[in-house]
């Protein structure tokens, strides 16, 4: 499950949960970072970026509902 949303000015509704990969060994370091954007493109691009560690992703509604 996500992490609560930290923006109470609902400007960042995307979000990517994932796990953290060592940038020497490509291997997984166990670690789960949660990344949120602003923009929709840049959500794309990090669906992109971490296609192969992706735990959940997602987007807030105006209510502040996740929809995964």
């Amino acid at each position: 499950m996500a992490k609560p949303f930290p923006d109470p000015n609902n400007l960042f509704k995307w979000f990517i949960e994932h796990e953290e990969v060592d940038s020497q060994t490509a291997k997984p370091t166990g670690e789960r970072v949660t990344s949120y954007f602003r923009y929709e493109a840049d959500f794309e691009r990090g669906i992109n970026r971490y296609v192969s560690s992706l735990i959940s992703y997602g987007i807030y509604d105006d209510s502040g509902e996740i929809n995964e």
